[in-house]
């Protein structure tokens, strides 16, 4: 009797491969990378995530942050990972082109061309790092804007196609100059890093302690594994997302978070990216966590710890950021997308009793304290803060017995009821009880709204351009401030 090592079947046969595929092999070597840049780092996981994620997308990453938070730390062991030529460099206002991008080739200069050498420098980079990148002036600026939108150098005779992956900038804070703000535009991606927090000092210690073993780099490049996830996230499938991406977008711009059209259409490709390193070719909701958080996912808190932002956008609502100590007394707080200030009290703990008024403003979202400045409020009787850290003040003039609002820009304001004031959002308003209701003005919008009767309370909310009112019985008035125009009328039961 014989057997057969064949066997023949009446339909087709459909072989299983056992082998993973490329794109999987691929994104899990550059998980690996991301794994091994981590080791070491404290609190600055999520940039070496984005480094890679941004080089997969083919876009740029900015990253903002007090000096001595470790950016260019991360950046560097990223960098390391990856593999392949890298140039770094600390721009000031001083920097000439010629230490960026190469200087003039003297030999063909001799027979009238003007060329450059750009060897070892930022034209033939394929992962570049600049810090301070702002501070460059007119002519490197420029000459970066065309390597960083069309990976093109072009400098006198020289032209070339520049291989760059992705320029990662670094600076303390995000311009105020128009001309700037839209070069930082060129960023797609943003990362703002703040001090590592108090729950994680001692790991901060321990490892800072044994900072000089950095991880071995691995021994041949990975950009060759990168090129090809950037081709598969290039004809990944985004045709299931959309409609939540456009969601996603809208709600970003509502909550005040600046997205230029150029920002919006560039978006996609960090999502096809984020499918692409979990080795897919479709993405799914679960990639959109490359969108920034919008305002509305950070719950600010007054507590006896000072203030703290509550990330409720995480599965397990995390406090993210805390400032102050038991030392400080927050009056009043107020805050916008871009700015949180804080009217507050400051005890000297080495002088008893002393004590100090002060009003403290924070950039968001990057959370950086930017100034602290003393306030005198003897003989006021009311005071508030607006998010630009503008004071608002009640005096009373006990000879006509009236009460005047100042520090908004809409003038003095003059009442003959003493006033309670309320802010939000950097807009502000004036509560004035009356015998049979109450009236809450908001002067710089010249708005004003009449509630039926006196309350207890009344709360208010600035999300974008609306205004919300709101008072205990549940009566709620909504108010676009761009229109002056209500927009809604309700009761409810609150």
């Amino acid at each position: 009797m014989r057997t057969s090592n064949s066997a023949s079947y009446t339909s087709p046969v459909q072989t299983i491969s056992t082998q993973p595929d490329v794109l999987s092999v691929d994104a899990a070597a550059l998980r690996d990378a991301v794994t091994r840049a981590r080791a070491g780092l404290v609190d600055r996981e999520v940039v070496a995530e984005v480094v890679v994620l941004c080089a997969v997308a083919g876009e740029h990453l900015l990253v903002i942050g007090a000096p001595g938070t470790a950016k260019s730390e991360a950046v560097r062991r990223t960098a390391g990972q990856l593999g392949g030529r890298y140039f770094e460099y600390l721009l000031g206002r001083f920097t000439e082109p010629n230490e960026i991008f190469g200087s003039v080739d003297l030999r063909r200069l001799r027979d009238g061309v003007v060329e450059f050498e750009t060897a070892g420098m930022l034209p033939e980079a394929e992962v570049a790092f600049l810090d301070e990148v702002f501070l460059g002036s007119t002519a490197v600026l420029n000459t970066l804007l065309g390597i960083l939108n069309e990976r093109a150098f072009r400098r006198g005779s020289t032209l070339l196609s520049c291989p760059l992956r992705i320029c990662v900038g670094a600076a303390n804070t995000l311009p105020d100059d128009p001309a700037l703000a839209a070069f930082a535009d060129r960023f797609l991606a943003r990362i703002f890093v703040t001090p590592v927090p108090d729950a994680q000092l001692d790991e901060l210690l321990e490892v800072g302690w044994a900072a000089g073993s950095c991880p071995a780099n691995p021994p041949g490049s990975l950009l060759p594994a990168l090129d090809r996830l950037t081709e598969a996230a290039r004809g990944c499938d985004l045709s299931g997302i959309r409609g939540l991406l456009g969601t996603a977008i809208r709600r970003l711009r509502q909550a005040g978070v600046p997205l230029s059209d150029r920002r919006v259409v560039r978006s996609q490709r960090l999502v096809a990216a984020a499918a692409a390193l979990d080795g897919r070719t479709e993405a799914s909701s679960d990639d959109l966590w490359v969108l920034p958080r919008f305002d509305g996912a950070l719950l600010t808190v007054v507590d006896d710890d000072g203030i703290a932002f509550i990330d409720l956008g995480d599965a397990t609502p995390r406090i993210a950021w805390r400032e102050l100590d038991s030392t400080v007394e927050v009056l009043h707080i107020d805050r916008s997308p871009t700015s949180l200030a804080a009217l507050v009290r400051v005890t000297d703990p080495l002088s008893i009793g002393e004590a100090s008024t002060q009003v403290w403003r924070w950039d968001l979202p990057s959370l950086m304290l930017r100034s602290r400045q003393p306030v005198n409020v003897d003989g006021i009787a009311a005071v508030a803060v607006l998010a630009s850290a503008t004071l608002l003040t009640t005096t009373h003039d006990q000879n006509t017995d009236t009460y005047d609002v100042t520090g908004h820009r809409s003038g003095p304001w003059t009442t003959n009821t003493e006033p309670t004031l309320l802010a939000s959002g950097g807009v502000f308003g004036l509560r004035v009880e009356e015998p049979d209701r109450t009236t809450v003005e908001i002067p710089d919008s010249n708005l004003r709204v009449v509630f039926p009767a006196t309350v207890a309370g009344i709360g208010v909310r600035r999300h974008a351009d609306t205004l919300t009112l709101w008072d205990q019985a549940g009566r709620l008035v909504a108010v676009d401030l761009s229109q002056r125009q209500p927009i809604a009328r309700l009761r409810t039961r609150l």
